[in-house]
């Protein structure tokens, strides 16, 4: 058995991905707590290998052997945490999770990035058996956990709320006129970019350019090309926002990203989604300081509920573009949200974040000496 590591098994570097970032800060996290970990890559044909050194393991979660040999090589740990979202688990909304842990006899925090509230069959027998088969459950929202009770029947005690964590500071706003709104994270259809679209096209009489920072998600590119970014050019076009609406493709990197966002007084976040149960764009909005408008997904009422941003339905562009104006136009209403934000994201740093888990996984690991 490895002593002091734990294994944590995700989408991982080079992969470009929400799950695979939040791995990443997890583990740094852990790291300054003296927790070391080893992790086990999920990959799709055609994936780079990763050159990470923490990587020990690349494994196919639609291939049987792939994951059999991972079970085995996890079966040495004294702990593993498995980032769970059902479109990272091989087909079928990732039924390759219950192969994975069937028969895992060490403990197991399964870390839920989506509660289904309307599941289809497989998704409900997914998410039961990941309720029996490990030993805690963790969402970032105490929504999520009222979802998981409520939808699935799992037991209050067997769920912690652990809130998304963010690696960055909170920046000064400037003064003057405020008209930077951005969007940022991976592209693809859900994403409610259109609708965001709309909204500005009905913010003309504002004087504000909108910026949409991000690529491609990788699983789109490689079963839908750029359809998707195609169909907002067009939209752009056909509403008349060449000079107002700017969509960036290129890679950023954190520090890039960071400034972008300081830059932004506005951060708009449109997804279709009404299920999410974690943004990592939301969690490093707030914490960065700068208010959001979001659409009506769980993540975002929980931590915007105290006047950090404004949530809007998921129907109507005219809802948006008000919530938009109101906070580019009213600066006490814009200074209010800043100083929410930023009390929000007081208890969001990863440092603090990763506290919290590795006080679960020590409680992990003594139960199972003690056992």
């Amino acid at each position: 058995m490895i002593d002091q590591d734990v294994a944590m098994v995700s989408t991982y570097a080079p992969s470009r991905c929400g799950i695979a970032r939040f791995t990443a800060s997890l583990q740094a996290g852990l790291h300054t707590w003296g927790r070391s970990t080893d992790v086990y890559r999920l990959v799709q044909n055609g994936d780079v290998p990763s050159r990470e050194p923490s990587v020990q393991m690349e494994f196919d979660p639609s291939s049987a052997a792939s994951v059999g040999r991972a079970r085995y090589a996890l079966s040495r740990y004294p702990a593993v945490i498995v980032q769970h979202e059902f479109g990272i688990f091989g087909p079928d909304d990732g039924r390759a999770i219950e192969g994975l842990l069937t028969g895992l006899e060490v403990p197991v925090m399964a870390v839920l990035h989506t509660i289904p509230l309307r599941p289809n069959r497989s998704q409900r027998e997914i998410m039961e058996f990941l309720a029996a088969a490990t030993s805690l459950l963790v969402v970032p929202s105490h929504a999520a956990r009222v979802a998981l009770e409520d939808v699935f029947g799992v037991i209050a005690e067997q769920v912690s709320v652990f809130p998304h964590g963010s690696n960055w500071e909170p920046a000064e706003i400037g003064g003057g006129d405020r008209r930077q709104v951005l969007t940022w994270g991976l592209l693809g259809p859900g994403k409610g970019i259109e609708r965001a679209i709309e909204a500005m096209a009905l913010l003309g009489d504002l004087d504000l350019t909108y910026r949409v920072v991000g690529q491609t998600h990788p699983t789109v590119l490689r079963h839908q090309g750029y359809g998707y970014r195609k169909a907002l050019e067009r939209l752009i076009a056909d509403r008349g926002l060449e000079n107002r609406v700017f969509l960036d493709e290129g890679y950023k990197s954190e520090s890039d990203l960071y400034q972008l966002v300081t830059d932004a007084d506005v951060v708009v976040i449109p997804y279709d989604n009404n299920e999410q149960a974690c943004s990592g764009v939301l969690t490093d909005a707030v914490r960065a300081g700068r208010p959001v408008v979001a659409t009506n997904f769980p993540h975002a009422r929980e931590l915007l509920s105290t006047g950090a941003g404004i949530v809007v339905g998921h129907e109507d562009p005219a809802e948006m573009s008000d919530a938009i104006r109101a906070l580019l136009t009213d600066d006490i209403s814009y200074r209010r949200a800043v100083a929410q934000a930023r009390y929000q994201g007081r208890r969001l740093s990863w440092a603090d974040v990763a506290q919290r888990y590795e006080e679960a996984l020590a409680r992990l690991t003594t139960s199972l000496a003690v056992g």
